[in-house]
Order: structure tokens, then C-alpha cells, then sequence
């Protein structure tokens, strides 16, 4: 090969070994810019899971009130617990609203200090007014949480577990948490309205207290609902809305429907309502309207039941109330980590009022009157993926409820229960055994083998003066059937 061969073909390697370092250059920065991508992913994951982990402050018993400061706007869970005695323990728990800096304050009881109280409050003084919890310790259970502590802001508390007897140091624990909205029916509110049909107390058709709530505040404080038919002159609007819950509002009527509207000025995105009507007693035909523009009125909550002494609460926080089937707004309420749909209820009026037919029972679109709701027609829609039905069956003024999986339906299989599988029942006596169509005349179903009408549902004729549930338990107030839907 000639000078000229040697030459190009060294100009060519030099070209070659000038592309191979190249590459490896081109390759090695590449390498390097991944691995200071990897560092920095590394280092905002471990910044982002520094934000994201939730500090748990813990508070032991201690003659000293203690503080917490919230250390940001938003939800908090509390813990409150007490050690095993005799093998047992308490676990209560509730949420609650804190905006950032705001202060709770805290006893926490022993046999040693503060009576074996343990208490939390928003003041140092520890006033009635402003204990938000009270706890000690149980000894007659295995392991108690109380689902329905749950407070939605500062100033708002129910169904504390408060009924104990102490007898070792408690702990209160708080974290913060993370809580999405569901209900979107509370988005861009501006007129809140609750109508009822009378009550069961001494004050039918009135309301002590109406509060809604956002981002902790309640915006309802100082306004002038307006009331129709109207109110009694002994009773000032202004009543309803002071956060005086011994103050009251009373319609002019105490038997025709009644209701009251609140104007919040503008529309908002509401965190929770709460309307107070009378502690202890029932309102009749309770339904709860949301507007944005005072003329379409979306129901949101539409159930008869006792009340405590925070009255009924209806929260964004959690799933819809209601559930339009048919030409029914049905009650749906969460229980026992299951959400239900009530398909069937009865109020007897103390064993005065009873159906008038089966086939009213089963009108399909649904039959609703003010004492009396069925959307049973539509019952085969709720069977779940396994071809299975959940019930859980209630009677008002007998203690305990049944829970149960069946795969027949009770309203086409007549005496023929099949596929029953007990998940939780308080009540077992004059052969229960699931729901079936009954074979007697005095109830559409009834939950006992045989020619008696026990676990009467949709009951037509009064047994004893009202709906037979078990020897020896006769039912005067309302029987209330929920099917399972979140499994569907």
C-alpha cells in the first residue's frame, strides 16, 4: 500500500478513535446528569416525606394542664386511650378543626391526678361550656371505639363516650390527617333550609341552634332566618342562630310542615351543617334543603331520628346523605365501615299507624308518606357481585340491630330464606332465620320460620299494640330495613 493508503486510512482511526472518546464523553455526562437527577429526586422525596410524615404528639397523665398547638390549618385526630385493667381497655377517638396556632388544652386523669378525669378543652379554665371531651377508662368491654366522636370544627361536639369508671393513668395522642371532600351537594351554598312535620317533644315544629360551618367558622352566627307559616312572638328569630342552644325558634303550626331558611349573603363551599331541634325527641318528616339561588333546592338529608343534644349533623366531609331512586329521596347513612340504603321504614306512632295494603308497600317509583317509606320494589338491584344481598334490620325502641348476608330476595321468595350467613345480630329467638315474604295477612315479611310474623317489616295489623320483633319485644316506635351498596 502506498503512502497515500496509510494515510487516509490513519485519518479514518484517528476520526474512529476521536467518535469512540466522544461517545464516551457524550455517555459519561449522561451517566453523571442521571445521577444528580437521582440525587435530587432522591433528596425532594425524602423533603416531600419529611412534609408528608405525620408528627404524633403524645400527652400521659400529669397534674399540669398540657397544650397543643396546631401546627397547621386543618383536620386532627385524637386518641384518647387507658391501659389494660382486668383485661380491657378504652379507644376513643374523634377529629377536629384547628386552624394553625390554635390552642387545645388538656387534663389527662390517673388515680393520682385531676380525679381521674380526662378532659380537653379550648380554654385553661376548663369551663362547662368548653370541654370538647371527657373520658375514663371501661372495664366492662373488650375494646371500645366511639365512631360518632367526631368534631367537624372548635365548637362543635356529640357522642362523646363519657359513661366510664377510671382506674388507670390515660394517654392522649394527636396527629394531623389528610381528609378529602365527598359531598359535593355542599359546594356553593348560599341558602340553607330544614323543614320538619312535627315531633315527638314538647316544642314540635322548632329548632334551638343552626350552625354552618366553613374552614372552622360558623357563618350562620347573627343572621335572621325566616320562618314559615311563621313563628310564635314568644320566640325571636335571632334565637336560632346566637349559639344559645337553650334558646329556641317556634313555628306558628305544630302539626302541618314548618320551615326555616337561612340566607348566608353568598354562596359557599360549606364543611358541615348543623341544626339543634329538640335534645332527646325525634322531629317528624326532617328534611334538610341546600340552594344557591333560594328557588331549586337540592335535598341533602331526609331521616326521622332521636337527636342528642348536637342535634343531626350533615358533613362534606363524608358520603352523601340521600339517594334518589325511583321517585324516593332515600336516607343513606355509613355504619359500621359499610354504607346503607334504607328501604323500607315504618314509624308506628306509638302502635297507632300501620300500611294499608302489601301492594302499597311495593307501588313501584316507591311509596312515601310522612310515617311511612318503601323503595322495596327496587330490591333486587342491590344484590352484590356474589349474588348476595347485606341487610341490617332496626326497630327504634328495641335495643340491638341484626346484620346479615342472604341470597334470596324477601320480596319474591315466600318462606324460603337461602344463602344465610350471620355477620352480626342482637336478636336470634322465635326462629330467626333471614327475611322471607310472610305467610300471614298482617305483614308483608316477617323473619321467622313458621306461621308467626316476627321481624315484622312493612306491618299492616298491630301485634300486642305494635310490630312484633321477638317474644317478648313488641315495637311501638319505627322499624327501619337498610340493604348494603357500597359492595355492589
Amino acid at each position: 500500500m502506498n503512502n497515500k493508503g496509510f494515510a487516509i486510512t490513519g485519518f479514518i482511526y484517528t476520526i474512529f478513535a476521536i467518535f469512540i472518546i466522544l461517545m464516551i464523553a457524550i455517555l459519561n455526562m449522561f451517566n453523571s446528569r442521571k445521577n444528580i437527577l437521582d440525587k435530587l429526586k432522591s433528596g425532594v422525596l425524602e423533603e416531600v416525606n419529611k412534609k408528608t410524615t405525620t408528627p404524633v404528639q403524645k400527652f400521659e397523665s400529669t397534674n399540669e394542664i398540657q397544650e397543643f398547638y396546631a401546627y397547621k390549618t386543618g383536620f386532627y385526630k385524637v386518641f384518647i386511650t387507658s391501659p389494660k385493667v382486668d383485661g380491657y381497655s378504652l379507644i376513643m377517638t374523634f377529629e377536629i378543626f384547628l386552624n394553625e396556632s390554635e390552642v387545645l388544652y388538656m387534663r389527662v386523669g390517673s388515680p393520682s391526678y385531676n380525679n381521674n378525669n380526662t378532659e380537653i378543652s379550648f380554654d385553661k379554665a376548663f369551663a362547662t361550656d368548653n370541654i370538647i371531651a371527657s373520658s375514663q377508662a371501661n372495664t366492662s368491654s373488650n375494646s371500645v371505639e366511639n365512631k360518632y366522636a367526631k368534631i367537624i370544627n372548635n365548637r362543635v361536639v356529640y357522642n362523646v363516650y363519657n359513661d366510664m369508671v377510671n382506674e388507670s393513668d390515660s394517654k392522649i395522642e394527636i396527629t394531623s390527617i389528610n381528609k378529602a371532600k365527598e359531598n359535593e351537594d355542599l359546594n356553593r351554598v348560599q341558602y340553607v333550609k330544614d323543614c320538619i312535620h312535627g315531633g315527638s317533644g314538647t316544642r314540635p315544629n322548632s329548632w334551638s341552634e343552626f350552625k354552618v360551618l366553613v374552614n372552622g367558622v360558623n357563618i350562620a352566627k347573627g343572621l335572621i332566618p325566616t320562618v314559615t307559616p311563621g313563628t310564635s312572638s314568644k320566640t325571636p328569630l335571632e334565637n336560632m342562630t346566637d349559639i344559645k342552644t337553650g334558646t329556641y325558634v317556634q313555628a306558628n303550626t305544630t302539626t302541618d310542615e314548618a320551615c326555616a331558611t337561612i340566607d348566608l349573603g353568598r354562596t359557599y363551599n360549606i364543611d358541615s351543617i348543623q341544626v339543634i331541634h329538640e335534645s332527646d325527641q325525634t322531629a317528624y318528616g326532617n328534611k334538610l334543603y341546600v340552594s344557591s339561588d333560594n328557588n331549586e333546592y337540592k335535598l341533602i338529608r331526609n331521616i326521622d331520628e332521636l337527636e342528642d343534644s348536637n342535634g343531626i349533623i350533615v358533613d362534606a366531609y363524608e358520603k352523601k346523605h340521600v339517594k334518589k331512586v325511583g321517585n324516593i329521596y332515600a336516607p343513606v347513612k355509613t355504619f359500621e365501615g359499610a354504607t346503607w340504603l334504607r328501604v323500607h321504614y315504618q314509624n308506628t306512632l306509638d302502635g297507632t299507624l300501620f300500611w294499608d295494603a302489601k301492594a302499597q308497600i311495593l307501588t313501584e317509583g316507591g311509596y312515601e308518606a310522612l310515617h311511612k317509606q318503601s323503595i322495596l320494589y327496587n330490591l333486587e338491584q342491590y344484590k352484590n357481585k356474589s349474588g348476595q344481598f347485606e341487610f341490617m334490620l332496626e326497630y327504634s325502641d328495641v335495643y340491638g340491630y341484626n346484620r346479615w348476608i342472604q341470597t334470596s330476595n324477601p320480596v319474591t321468595e315466600s318462606e324460603n330464606v337461602t344463602g344465610y350467613k350471620n355477620v352480626r345480630t342482637s336478636w336470634t329467638t322465635t326462629k330467626w332465620y333471614g327475611l322471607a315474604l310472610s305467610s300471614s295477612g298482617n305483614t308483608l315479611i316477617d323473619g321467622n320460620q313458621g306461621s308467626n310474623w316476627w321481624y315484622s317489616v312493612g306491618t299492616l295489623k298491630p301485634h300486642q299494640g305494635g310490630i312484633p320483633v321477638y317474644t317478648g319485644a313488641i315495637s311501638k316506635g319505627s322499624s327501619s330495613l337498610w340493604v348494603r351498596i357500597d359492595n355492589l
